[in-house]
């Protein structure tokens, strides 16, 4: 899967903070008009925000889980190498702890209450390392 649409599991917020006029924020301007559109449909709940203010120099800040927080200046960055950055952040927060609110709970299987649970091939689902079965005891009929 694309490093992209792994930003939500890595990142808690990415902030992009240029200047309006400079040209050391056209780089990072450019870069956040074009993929703008496909980071928040890949990441809907993640927050990309966008702030311009004077004299100041262009940078992006990433937060994470447990209040870890990195910052990289853009200065003069074009398309290509702010995309690297972002990459290497998001795969810097795939090293990082997570908190369990961070995590993607996945909806139980559906169980027909007239078959029993044993009947049911078992269902294993991994996640960061943690292998979850269902109950091979359980019986829905009693």
């Amino acid at each position: 899967m694309s490093w992209r649409a792994q930003i939500s599991r890595n990142v808690q917020e990415l902030r992009f903070v240029a200047c309006a006029t400079s040209e050391s924020s056209s780089g990072l301007r450019k870069f956040f008009r074009r993929n703008y559109n496909e980071l928040k449909m890949l990441n809907p709940r993640t927050p990309f925000v966008y702030r311009e203010a004077e004299d100041l120099e262009p940078f992006v800040y990433a937060r994470y889980d447990w209040g870890v927080e990195k910052q990289v200046y853009l200065n003069n960055k074009n398309a290509d190498e702010i995309t690297r950055i972002l990459k290497d952040l998001v795969e810097h927060g795939e090293k990082l702890p997570r908190s369990p609110e961070s995590d993607i709970l996945l909806a139980a299987p559906i169980i027909d209450g007239r078959i029993g649970e044993r009947d049911y091939p078992p269902i294993n689902i991994t996640w960061d390392g943690v292998t979850i079965r269902r109950n091979p005891e359980f019986d829905a009929t009693n």
